[in-house]
């Protein structure tokens, strides 16, 4: 899930997918916006969306397993009967609970993604609605993520780094090329097969550079800690461009711990 907090001192709004961390200050100012250590601090968290539990079968689709759980949906290996192929299968978990943001952001990565033919970027093949869910499917990739990679053995070689960075930059490259800014690089999103190659994948938080409105409220810090670039980390969503990715991607693929967003820690 994700957790939304406010400065009360300056009012910047920040987002974090995922577990938050014990204190968080505020990227603008200074002040802390949330401290899990003080009693009762918990119970101010948002409370997510209501969720309604998915039905084995979506269209054409017949869920086999949960592969990951994120902030609004959960990637599920599933197979595509007319076909007969095990696809990964993405679904917004609120179903008809769905908020018209959280639909919008869902279609907004279906339109993204739909845009982009690369060899380093998991592939979209179809989009659907059944049963009060949204989704789409698309290539299920073998291997692990380069998060789990980095769980397990503590830190990249030099080469793994040079090729897994060459990579997702090519990658990010083409999706700036047709004016996507993916503004969530991390190692959870790069996926690594057993021959080492990567595909980059969740383009949940995708920005279209020339899109006359942007989804994101000034304001909002939207991204995840220790990969977003400064300008994220401000709230500046006017300010993120192709440069905010090339941070990212820094990040994720160092050799030392991330120190993107330290204020946080």
């Amino acid at each position: 899930m994700s957790v939304v907090v406010r400065c009360d001192v300056c009012g910047n709004t920040v987002e974090i997918e995922g577990k938050p961390p014990e204190r968080v200050l505020c990227p603008r100012c200074g002040s802390v916006v949330l401290d899990l250590r003080v009693a009762g601090a918990s119970e101010t968290l948002p409370v997510k969306s209501p969720e309604r539990k998915t039905p084995r079968r979506l269209g054409d689709y017949e869920i086999i397993s949960a592969i990951r759980r994120g902030a609004m949906g959960v990637v599920y290996r599933a197979r595509q009967r007319k076909v007969d192929r095990v696809v990964a299968l993405k679904v917004l978990l609120a179903g008809e609970h769905a908020s018209e943001e959280q639909v919008e952001r869902f279609m907004r990565e279906t339109r993204a993604v739909a845009q982009l033919t690369h060899p380093n970027i998991v592939p979209l093949y179809d989009v659907g609605f059944s049963d009060g869910f949204h989704f789409f499917a698309m290539e299920l990739v073998g291997g692990r993520s380069l998060d789990v990679l980095l769980a397990r053995k503590g830190s990249l070689s030099v080469e793994e780094a040079v090729s897994v960075a060459k990579q997702v930059a090519a990658a990010i490259a083409h999706a700036h090329a047709k004016g996507i800014v993916h503004r969530d690089i991390k190692p959870a999103n790069i996926l690594l097969d057993d021959e080492g190659n990567v595909r980059v994948t969740d383009f949940g938080l995708a920005k279209e550079l020339q899109a006359e409105k942007a989804f994101t409220r000034s304001g909002v810090t939207i991204g995840t800690p220790h990969y977003m670039s400064p300008e994220q980390a401000r709230g500046r969503s006017k300010d993120v461009d192709e440069r905010s990715d090339v941070c990212s991607l820094r990040t994720s693929t160092s050799l030392e711990p991330p120190r993107a967003f330290s204020g946080l820690m």
